[in-house]
């Protein structure tokens, strides 16, 4: 009876194991695939815009356009030093900053350089049903 026991907590143990190492990958994924789940989102720009030079990423769950650049979008951020804002276009605070910088399109990035007026950028395409990032636009904006 008492091997019985202890064989079971070895499962339990190794099934909670598992479970936490699953979730760590989960959260993991969430915060480097995911448009929200990037360091700045329209929850906390102040943190960003007190740097400056910064960009704003406007998205819009759903937005095809927005979904087949965000890979490449969310890595050229990632390897920018210029730091990135990921704005939701459907949340309040979005709507807000939509009126603001005069946005049109949800798959938008606006640039905003201390010393210049903000500038907007579309930055995905569509083709042959295919929607991607305009990898001109990301360069540039990014290489800043």
């Amino acid at each position: 009876m008492r091997q019985v026991n202890n064989l079971k907590s070895h499962w339990l143990a190794l099934i909670v194991a598992i479970v936490m190492v699953l979730s760590g990958l989960g959260f993991k994924y969430y915060h480097n695939h995911t448009y929200a789940g990037q360091p700045y989102t329209e929850t906390n720009l102040s943190k960003l815009t007190q740097k400056g030079t910064y960009n704003l990423v406007f998205y819009r769950p759903g937005c095809a356009y927005c979904y087949g650049a965000k890979a490449a979008v969310i890595k050229a951020s990632h390897d920018s030093q210029v730091p990135t804002g990921f704005i939701n276009v459907k949340s309040k605070s979005g709507q807000r900053l939509v009126s603001r910088y005069h946005v049109q399109k949800a798959a938008t990035i606006v640039t905003i350089r201390s010393d210049q007026v903000p500038r907007l950028y579309l930055y995905a395409k569509h083709d042959h049903g295919r929607y991607y990032a305009n990898q001109t636009v990301l360069k540039e904006v990014f290489n800043e």
